[in-house]
C-alpha cells in the first residue's frame, strides 16, 4: 500500500474517531450566531427584546435585588450541517472572556451545551442581574463600579481544546450594560401647609444622570392614594419583588413644571398612625427630618403622590388633602436607569384652613356689599386688612369734606 494510502487511511480513522479533532478553522462563521436578550414570551416560544438603551433598566438595582430573570435567545445558523458531531458550545459571562487570563479570572461559565441542539431550533439562557453585575461573585452591589457592562460569550469549540480562540473557534459575544447606583439622597425636604395642600420644596442632588423627581407621601403608616392614582418613574425592590419582576421601568411621562398635583385619591381612613416616630442626626444634620418609616423607607411605589417631575424641579403642591390630619413627605430623585434614591428620612406637614378674608370680614358684622373681597389670606394677614380698610375709609372721608368746604367758598 502506497505512502499516500496510507495516509488518506489514517485521516479518514481519525475523522471517524474524533470528528471535531479534523477541522482546523472555524466550520460556522461568528456572523451566523445571534445573541439577543429579552423577557420570555407567556407561552415561552421567544422573547420580547430588550433594547441596547433599556438595558440598564433590565439590570438596575432593584430588578437585581429582586433577582428578576432575563432570558438570553441564542441562534446559530447552519449548525444542522454538523449533526450526529460531537462540538460543544459554552456560554460565558464577564468583560473578556476571549483572553485566557480575563476568562480564568474574571468571568464564569454558565453553560456547555451540544451543537445539536441548535440544529432545529434557537436556545434559550436566563440571566439574573447578579451574575451580570458581578460575573464570578454574584452581587447587587460590588465593591467596585457600580455601572457598567459585561458581556454574554458564545463559544463553538471546533477542536475540543477550551482555549476558544478566533483562529480555531467561533466567537460571538452581546455587551450587557448594568446599574445598580442610585442617585444621592434628597436633602432640605420642608413641607408648609396650605388649603387642603401641602407646599413641598427640596434641593436637587448634583448627581449627573438624574431624569426626574418624584413626591410620596404617607398618612400614619398608609398610602395616601388609591393604587394608580400616580405612576412611579422608578423601580424599587419593594415594588417589583411583589410583582415578580415587571421588565422595566413604566414612564408616565415627564412633568416639567412642579405644578398643582390635583389629588383627589385620599383615602379617609379613621385609623391615622400620629407617630413622630425617631430623631435622628444623619449625615451631621444635613439630612433632616424624623427617621423615614413603612413604605417610605422602602421607597413603595403605592405612596407615590405626584407626577413625574422634570429633574431639576425643585418644589411641588400636594393638593386636596384633609385639613387637619398630618402627612409625611420625602422626595426621591429617579435616574435613567429607573433607580431611586434612598430615602432615610420623612419630614411632617399639616394641611390648614386659610381663612377667607370677605367671609372673616362679614363675620366681624361687615355689610359692605359688592366688593371683591374674595381673594383667600393668611389668618395673620387679617388685622393688615382690616387696617387697610379703616385708612381707606378716613381718607374717602376727608376728601369729601375738603369737596364741601371748597364749594361753599365759590358761593361767597
Amino acid at each position: 500500500m502506497s505512502f499516500r494510502r496510507l495516509s488518506l487511511v489514517a485521516l479518514l480513522l481519525a475523522t471517524a474517531l474524533d470528528p471535531a479533532a479534523a477541522l482546523a478553522e472555524p466550520s460556522i462563521a461568528a456572523s451566523a450566531v445571534t445573541i439577543q436578550i429579552g423577557n420570555l414570551t407567556a407561552d415561552g416560544s421567544d422573547i420580547d427584546l430588550i433594547s441596547t438603551a433599556d438595558q440598564p433598566k433590565m439590570f438596575n438595582l432593584a430588578n437585581c435585588e429582586c433577582k428578576t430573570k432575563r432570558t438570553v435567545k441564542v441562534t446559530i445558523s447552519g449548525a444542522s450541517a454538523f449533526a450526529g458531531q460531537k462540538v460543544h458550545v459554552h456560554y460565558f459571562v464577564g468583560p473578556n472572556c476571549s483572553d485566557t487570563t480575563s476568562r480564568t479570572q474574571s468571568c464564569h461559565e454558565l453553560k456547555d451545551v451540544s451543537l445539536d441542539d441548535f440544529s432545529t431550533q434557537a436556545q434559550f439562557f436566563d440571566i439574573d442581574g447578579s451574575r451580570v453585575v458581578s460575573p464570578t461573585s454574584p452581587t447587587c452591589y460590588p465593591s467596585g463600579s457600580k455601572s457598567g457592562a459585561n458581556s454574554f460569550w458564545v463559544f463553538i469549540d471546533w477542536n475540543g481544546d477550551q482555549t476558544y480562540d478566533d483562529t480555531n473557534d467561533t466567537i460571538q459575544k452581546l455587551e450587557l450594560s448594568y446599574d445598580v447606583e442610585p442617585p444621592g439622597v434628597v436633602r432640605n425636604v420642608v413641607a408648609t401647609s396650605g388649603e387642603q395642600a401641602l407646599n413641598v420644596k427640596w434641593t436637587v442632588p448634583a448627581d449627573a444622570d438624574i431624569e426626574s423627581i418624584q413626591v410620596l407621601c404617607s398618612r400614619g403608616i398608609l398610602p395616601v392614594f388609591a393604587e394608580g392614582t400616580y405612576t412611579a418613574g422608578y423601580e424599587s425592590a419593594a415594588g417589583v419583588c411583589s410583582a415578580g419582576g415587571d421588565g422595566g421601568v413604566e414612564d408616565g411621562g415627564v412633568q416639567e413644571d412642579g405644578g398643582v398635583q390635583d389629588d383627589a385619591g385620599v383615602q379617609d381612613d379613621a385609623g391615622v398612625q400620629d407617630d413622630a416616630g425617631t430623631t435622628t442626626a444623619t449625615d451631621a444634620g444635613a439630612v433632616t427630618g424624623i427617621t423615614a418609616s413603612g413604605g417610605l423607607a422602602s421607597v413603595d411605589p403605592a405612596y407615590v403622590c405626584s407626577g413625574i417631575l422634570g429633574s431639576t424641579t425643585s418644589r411641588a403642591r400636594i393638593a386636596r388633602l384633609q385639613n387637619g390630619v398630618t402627612y409625611y413627605v420625602a422626595v426621591v430623585a429617579i435616574d435613567k436607569s429607573g433607580n431611586a434614591s434612598p430615602v432615610y428620612t420623612m419630614v411632617s406637614g399639616t394641611p390648614q384652613e386659610v381663612l377667607d378674608f370677605w367671609e372673616d370680614y362679614k363675620q366681624q358684622g361687615g355689610t359692605a356689599t359688592g366688593c371683591a373681597f374674595g381673594q383667600r389670606v393668611p389668618v395673620g394677614w387679617i388685622g393688615v386688612g382690616l387696617a387697610g380698610v379703616s385708612l381707606a375709609l378716613v381718607l374717602a372721608t376727608m376728601r369729601r369734606r375738603r369737596g364741601r368746604g371748597g364749594g361753599g367758598g365759590g358761593a361767597r
